[in-house]
């Protein structure tokens, strides 16, 4: 790999690239297995980084889901499918139940970094997701609220520099629904989802995409609202990310508590700026391009965010030279 990589150096000025990291702990084969190739491979730029975590409710914790048993693996196996099901979703629908799944992707995210962490070397996230392949949790609005805290994370860090949502098109991850059948490992729902329409993951994307795209640099947004839970990692109820570059600028706000919050216009969020927003319970299943109801208009002094909403703010102004 070392003369590989100094070998496209030499032919792309300016190239990075990157090396597998190490994967899961306490197998012999990945013990050390990161600092041992950098050892080899010391032109890296960056370590390339897989991970997957399941929601964290029922309190269980990650199980063997290795590659190659992708849309088998049940959630609970001590109770059955059904009721499983039936658990997961009275879960979702308290505060606390809600907190947990969000504050689980948040912790995963920040757990992956901080163990990948050598030097200068970038983090690149080349295939993350929720796992949850027989749960109920999956395609549901709480998951797009689950894959909206990974971002989060990501963006937090100088160090991750590439993010990249597994996959575009699959039954479990796909970003995209294939077709009518991608909803029935719900069970007694009867759920069709829509062809070509975003998958709960594929909305959480996009509406990140849609605020980065076209802009080159982002902060963050804070606001005076206690945290989701106080568990460590802390994970903020209301948080939100602010992005400027050539297509001007544009923010997102997501409040993920039940309770509603209030946004003002000002510096951070200019009086005029357009949003839509985007809001519905934790167990509303992403169908298709209609499940999450969207508002529109122009901020004018307060604006309400709803309990677990997102709102995306866009506007124009010079950039700063």
């Amino acid at each position: 790999a070392q003369q590989w990589i100094l070998a496209l150096k030499r032919e792309f000025p300016g190239v990075k690239c990157g090396i597998v990291a190490g994967g899961r702990e306490g197998h012999p084969r990945s013990d050390r297995w990161t600092e041992r190739a950098l050892q080899h491979c010391p032109a890296a730029d960056a370590l390339i980084v897989h991970t997957y975590t399941p929601s964290g409710l029922l309190g269980r914790v990650r199980r063997d889901i290795t590659a190659g048993t992708e849309g088998t693996v049940e959630g609970a196996p001590d109770v059955s499918p059904d009721e499983r099901q039936r658990l997961e979703l009275e879960l979702l629908g308290t505060p606390a139940g809600f907190a947990k799944a969000m504050t689980t992707a948040y912790a995963a995210a920040q757990r992956n970094k901080d163990s990948h962490r050598h030097g200068d070397k970038e983090i690149w996230m080349t295939e993350w997701n929720l796992r949850a392949d027989r749960d109920a949790f999956r395609g549901t609005w709480a998951n797009t609220l689950f894959i909206a805290c990974f971002y989060h994370a990501f963006l937090e860090d100088r160090m991750v520099t590439m993010s990249h949502y597994h996959n575009i098109v699959s039954p479990t991850f796909g970003a995209i629904y294939r077709g009518e059948n991608e909803l029935n490992h719900v069970r007694g729902r009867n759920l069709r989802s829509t062809p070509y329409a975003l998958s709960a993951g594929g909305l959480a994307t996009s509406y990140f995409g849609r605020v980065l795209t076209g802009r080159t640099s982002a902060r963050p947004l804070h606001f005076a609202v206690p945290p989701l839970t106080s568990e460590e990692p802390r994970l903020a109820t209301v948080w939100g990310w602010r992005a400027n570059g050539p297509a001007g600028e544009a923010a997102i706000v997501i409040n993920l508590g039940a309770a509603a919050q209030t946004v003002r216009s000002g510096e951070s969020l200019p009086p005029g700026a357009r949003f839509s927003q985007y809001a519905a319970s934790a167990d509303t299943y992403v169908t298709g391009p209609d499940s999450i109801p969207e508002s529109r208009g122009t901020l004018a002094g307060e604006l309400p965010l709803p309990p677990l909403s997102v709102t995306i703010f866009t506007w124009s102004t010079p950039l700063t030279p």
